[in-house]
Protein backbone atom coordinates (compact mmCIF):
# COMPACT_ATOMS: atom_id res chain seq x y z
CA UNK A 1 0.00 0.00 0.00
CA UNK A 2 1.55 3.39 -1.09
CA UNK A 3 1.23 6.33 1.61
CA UNK A 4 0.58 9.36 -0.17
CA UNK A 5 2.72 11.90 0.85
CA UNK A 6 1.24 15.45 3.00
CA UNK A 7 0.19 17.73 0.87
CA UNK A 8 0.90 21.44 2.43
CA UNK A 9 0.40 24.56 0.17
CA UNK A 10 0.89 28.36 0.94
CA UNK A 11 -1.78 29.16 -1.13
CA UNK A 12 -4.41 26.71 0.79
CA UNK A 13 -6.16 27.21 4.51
CA UNK A 14 -4.86 23.50 5.46
CA UNK A 15 -2.69 21.15 5.77
CA UNK A 16 -3.42 17.18 5.07
CA UNK A 17 -0.74 14.77 6.16
CA UNK A 18 -1.15 11.02 6.71
CA UNK A 19 -1.14 9.11 10.03
CA UNK A 20 1.27 6.82 9.52
CA UNK A 21 3.39 6.26 12.35
CA UNK A 22 2.43 4.68 16.11
CA UNK A 23 3.93 8.14 17.76
CA UNK A 24 1.27 9.96 15.70
CA UNK A 25 -0.99 7.07 16.69
CA UNK A 26 -0.74 7.52 20.17
CA UNK A 27 -2.89 10.30 20.84
CA UNK A 28 -5.91 9.40 22.33
CA UNK A 29 -8.11 12.34 21.25
CA UNK A 30 -7.04 11.44 17.60
CA UNK A 31 -9.07 7.78 18.10
CA UNK A 32 -8.01 5.97 14.57
CA UNK A 33 -7.52 8.34 12.20
CA UNK A 34 -5.71 7.58 8.91
CA UNK A 35 -5.85 11.25 8.03
CA UNK A 36 -4.73 14.71 10.20
CA UNK A 37 -5.48 18.35 8.75
CA UNK A 38 -4.93 21.35 9.62
CA UNK A 39 -7.71 23.86 8.94
CA UNK A 40 -6.67 27.69 9.45
CA UNK A 41 -9.97 29.71 10.00
CA UNK A 42 -8.25 32.77 10.46
CA UNK A 43 -8.46 33.61 7.05
CA UNK A 44 -11.59 31.36 5.81
CA UNK A 45 -11.59 30.99 2.18
CA UNK A 46 -15.19 28.87 1.26
CA UNK A 47 -12.98 27.81 -2.20
CA UNK A 48 -10.38 26.43 -0.17
CA UNK A 49 -12.72 24.43 1.93
CA UNK A 50 -14.44 22.89 -0.93
CA UNK A 51 -10.71 22.19 -2.49
CA UNK A 52 -9.61 20.48 0.84
CA UNK A 53 -13.49 18.64 0.35
CA UNK A 54 -12.10 17.60 -3.30
CA UNK A 55 -8.78 16.06 -2.22
CA UNK A 56 -10.05 14.47 0.70
CA UNK A 57 -12.00 12.76 -1.69
CA UNK A 58 -9.63 11.77 -3.48
CA UNK A 59 -7.72 9.92 -0.83
CA UNK A 60 -7.07 6.09 -1.18
CA UNK A 61 -10.07 4.13 -0.06
CA UNK A 62 -7.90 1.76 2.01
CA UNK A 63 -6.64 5.07 4.41
CA UNK A 64 -10.22 6.75 4.15
CA UNK A 65 -11.68 5.06 7.63
CA UNK A 66 -11.04 8.41 10.09
CA UNK A 67 -9.96 11.84 9.81
CA UNK A 68 -8.65 14.04 12.48
CA UNK A 69 -9.33 18.13 12.12
CA UNK A 70 -7.22 20.42 14.03
CA UNK A 71 -8.74 23.47 13.61
CA UNK A 72 -6.84 26.84 14.41
CA UNK A 73 -9.38 29.48 14.99
CA UNK A 74 -8.47 33.41 16.24
CA UNK A 75 -10.99 35.03 18.40
CA UNK A 76 -13.04 38.15 16.95
CA UNK A 77 -11.77 41.50 18.27
CA UNK A 78 -15.63 42.57 19.22
CA UNK A 79 -15.78 39.46 21.70
CA UNK A 80 -15.42 39.68 25.17
CA UNK A 81 -12.87 37.73 26.92
CA UNK A 82 -12.48 36.65 30.72
CA UNK A 83 -8.99 35.05 32.22
CA UNK A 84 -9.72 31.90 34.23
CA UNK A 85 -7.19 31.19 37.06
CA UNK A 86 -4.86 29.77 34.68
CA UNK A 87 -4.28 32.69 32.75
CA UNK A 88 -5.30 31.13 29.91
CA UNK A 89 -8.91 33.26 28.29
CA UNK A 90 -12.08 31.40 29.21
CA UNK A 91 -13.98 31.89 25.78
CA UNK A 92 -17.26 29.86 26.34
CA UNK A 93 -19.64 32.12 25.11
CA UNK A 94 -17.55 32.44 21.60
CA UNK A 95 -17.14 28.54 21.92
CA UNK A 96 -20.31 27.68 22.15
CA UNK A 97 -21.61 30.38 19.43
CA UNK A 98 -18.74 29.41 16.73
CA UNK A 99 -17.33 26.23 17.51
CA UNK A 100 -20.31 24.17 16.52
CA UNK A 101 -20.65 25.30 13.19
CA UNK A 102 -16.94 25.07 12.67
CA UNK A 103 -17.85 21.16 13.94
CA UNK A 104 -20.90 20.61 11.80
CA UNK A 105 -19.23 22.19 8.60
CA UNK A 106 -15.63 19.79 9.10
CA UNK A 107 -18.32 16.66 9.49
CA UNK A 108 -19.59 17.73 6.28
CA UNK A 109 -16.58 17.83 4.34
CA UNK A 110 -15.68 13.95 6.22
CA UNK A 111 -19.13 12.50 5.29
CA UNK A 112 -19.05 13.96 1.78
CA UNK A 113 -15.45 13.02 0.98
CA UNK A 114 -16.10 9.34 2.32
CA UNK A 115 -14.95 9.21 5.47
CA UNK A 116 -17.05 6.72 7.92
CA UNK A 117 -15.60 8.80 10.78
CA UNK A 118 -14.20 12.09 11.92
CA UNK A 119 -12.71 13.51 14.91
CA UNK A 120 -12.90 17.80 15.40
CA UNK A 121 -10.76 19.84 17.61
CA UNK A 122 -11.47 23.34 17.66
CA UNK A 123 -8.34 25.34 19.15
CA UNK A 124 -9.56 29.42 19.72
CA UNK A 125 -6.17 30.22 21.73
CA UNK A 126 -3.56 28.66 19.49
CA UNK A 127 -0.24 28.15 21.42
CA UNK A 128 1.45 28.74 18.50
CA UNK A 129 1.14 32.38 17.31
CA UNK A 130 3.32 32.10 13.85
CA UNK A 131 1.12 33.42 11.04
CA UNK A 132 0.13 31.05 8.77
CA UNK A 133 2.75 31.17 5.88
CA UNK A 134 5.20 30.88 8.86
CA UNK A 135 3.52 27.32 9.26
CA UNK A 136 3.11 26.46 5.96
CA UNK A 137 7.22 26.49 5.40
CA UNK A 138 8.16 24.68 8.59
CA UNK A 139 5.45 21.87 7.47
CA UNK A 140 6.70 22.14 3.74
CA UNK A 141 10.75 22.05 5.26
CA UNK A 142 9.88 19.02 7.33
CA UNK A 143 7.87 17.08 4.78
CA UNK A 144 10.36 17.55 1.89
CA UNK A 145 13.49 16.02 4.72
CA UNK A 146 11.22 13.29 5.37
CA UNK A 147 10.28 12.31 1.80
CA UNK A 148 14.28 12.08 1.52
CA UNK A 149 15.00 10.09 4.66
CA UNK A 150 11.97 8.17 4.63
CA UNK A 151 11.64 9.09 8.35
CA UNK A 152 11.05 6.04 11.11
CA UNK A 153 9.19 6.74 13.99
CA UNK A 154 10.17 3.09 16.09
CA UNK A 155 10.60 3.23 19.78
CA UNK A 156 12.49 2.15 22.12
CA UNK A 157 10.84 0.66 24.92
CA UNK A 158 11.10 -1.28 28.16
CA UNK A 159 8.22 -1.98 30.80
CA UNK A 160 8.42 1.74 32.14
CA UNK A 161 8.35 4.44 28.94
CA UNK A 162 8.50 4.13 25.27
CA UNK A 163 11.05 6.40 23.52
CA UNK A 164 10.06 7.55 20.14
CA UNK A 165 12.57 9.22 17.73
CA UNK A 166 10.62 12.30 16.04
CA UNK A 167 11.26 12.16 12.60
CA UNK A 168 8.13 13.19 10.31
CA UNK A 169 6.69 16.36 9.42
CA UNK A 170 3.39 15.34 10.96
CA UNK A 171 5.51 14.54 14.94
CA UNK A 172 7.83 17.54 14.16
CA UNK A 173 4.99 19.99 14.23
CA UNK A 174 2.52 18.80 17.02
CA UNK A 175 5.68 17.87 18.95
CA UNK A 176 7.17 21.72 18.52
CA UNK A 177 10.58 20.27 16.57
CA UNK A 178 11.47 18.29 19.56
CA UNK A 179 13.91 15.16 19.00
CA UNK A 180 12.13 13.09 20.94
CA UNK A 181 8.80 11.83 22.27
CA UNK A 182 8.22 10.22 25.90
CA UNK A 183 5.51 7.95 26.81
CA UNK A 184 4.87 6.64 29.92
CA UNK A 185 3.33 3.24 29.71
CA UNK A 186 3.82 1.67 33.17
CA UNK A 187 0.87 2.09 35.37
CA UNK A 188 2.08 3.52 38.59
CA UNK A 189 0.26 2.20 41.92
CA UNK A 190 -0.12 0.58 45.13
CA UNK A 191 0.12 -3.11 43.77
CA UNK A 192 3.00 -1.74 41.69
CA UNK A 193 6.04 -0.88 44.60
CA UNK A 194 9.24 -3.18 44.34
CA UNK A 195 9.43 -3.75 48.09
CA UNK A 196 13.40 -4.94 47.97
Amino acid sequence: MKTLPAIVNEKDNFIISPVTTELQRVRKDRGDASVWVLVNMTDTDPVGLHRLRELLANWPDEDRGSVFFNVRCVLPPEEEVEYGADGFPTVWPVMSRHSNLIEFAMQGIACQAGFADSTIDVNFDVPDPRDWKAIVADFQHNAEAEEGARADESPIADDLVKVYPVRTALSRFELCEADCAVVVVHHWGKGNVDKK
